[in-house]
């Protein structure tokens, strides 16, 4: 009995310990446009804001194409660690399914949102959102989306 407590506490302690450290590298924020619009201007006012407020640089690559479906396939694909966000407009979730008869991703299941900023969402939608692969619980902030 002593080991099996031992065991979870080693277990869910290290869980608490790497939630801490979030976020501990640089987080990538993927835009569904080329360089150079209002959306890819916005997520780099964003990523701006992320990086003050966590401490960690915020990388915005721009995937632009397909009407948004590289680049949230490509967030889809991410692991669900909160390290990878996707800035997009209505299309990849809204438009995306009804042009498309076989997506590479689930627009549903796949992402989480994670907040909305000024007229903009930033999963956040038919403005622009951040989204981040799906996990088990919405996150209330994006620090909380290493702790699911």
């Amino acid at each position: 009995m002593r080991t099996l407590l031992a065991c979870f506490i080693l277990a869910f302690s290290s869980a608490v310990t790497a939630q801490a450290d979030f976020p501990s590298r640089p987080i990538r924020l993927v835009v569904t446009v080329p360089p150079g619009g209002a959306a890819d201007f916005i997520a780099r006012l964003v990523g701006g804001k992320i990086s003050e407020s966590l401490g960690q640089p915020v990388v915005v690559e721009n995937r632009g194409g397909a009407g948004g479906t590289i680049a949230a396939d490509a967030v889809a694909k991410a692991a669900p660690d909160g390290y990878t966000l996707l800035q997009n407009s209505i299309t990849t979730r809204g438009v995306g399914p009804h042009l498309y008869a076989k997506l590479p991703y689930d627009p549903v299941k796949d992402f989480a949102p994670v907040s909305a900023s000024g007229g903009i969402s930033l999963k956040v939608s038919s403005r622009v959102l951040v989204l981040m692969p799906m996990t088990r619980n919405l996150p209330a902030s994006i620090r909380d989306c290493a702790a699911e």
